[in-house]
Parts: structure tokens; sequence; C-alpha cells
């Protein structure tokens, strides 16, 4: 996937961040609420699932960092942290945290739950 080893580049985490960011552009504003529904939470779904729980959570660590710094890839082309909104980005790092790839790391390279082989019962 990523060469021999099992490390992914830095470069996959800055394009997550980018991708969330990205999708945080698609948004649909509600009268009740100064919180848009947007497309990041998608991103950050498909990051954690993608990426596993410890590269998402930097991919997701790199696009807060990021935002706040000055990036304008929050929802609405805004940045920082003084807004209605921070709150969930700080949730999308522990969701993004929270999620399970289909493959375990010590699993056999292609090996999902479902296709792993029986031991054999004794």
């Amino acid at each position: 996937m990523y060469g021999h080893g099992r490390t992914i580049p830095v470069s996959a985490w800055a394009t997550l961040a980018g991708f969330v960011g990205a999708l945080a552009q698609v948004s649909i504003h509600l009268s009740f609420t100064p919180v848009p529904i947007t497309g990041q939470t998608l991103g950050v779904l498909l990051a954690g699932t993608a990426l596993g729980w410890r590269r998402a959570a930097a991919a997701l660590g790199l696009y807060a960092i990021a935002g706040v710094a000055g990036v304008p890839w929050f929802a609405g082309g805004t940045a920082g942290y003084a807004s209605a909104s921070f709150g969930y980005i700080v949730g999308f790092f522990f969701a993004a945290s929270a999620q399970r790839p289909g493959r375990r790391p010590s699993d056999p390279a292609g090996a999902t739950p479902a296709a792993a082989p029986a031991r054999p019962t004794a």
C-alpha cells in the first residue's frame, strides 16, 4: 500500500486534513442553529476508517491546528477557535480516533476479520 513498511507518510495526514477541509465547504445552513450541517463528518469518519485511530487522530489534529493558525477551511471558510462550532472540531478528533479500520495491523496482509482463516479446534 505505502511501500514495504507499515508506515503511512505524513503527506497522507495532510491530504486527509485537506480532504476534511474541502468537505467542510459543503454545508447546509439551518435557521434555528448557528452551526451548519457539513460534509466534515463524512471526512472525519473516512479518515478514521482509512488510516486507523492513531493516524486519523494525527490528521485531525493537523486539521484543527492549521485551522486555528489561520487556514480558512472550517465550515463557511472560517478559521480560528472563537466560533460556535469549534467544539465540533475538537469532537472530530475523538470521533476519528474511535473509528476502526477494516484490517488490524496484526492480521496478515489483506485479511479482514471476516476473511481470516478459522483456527482448528482441539
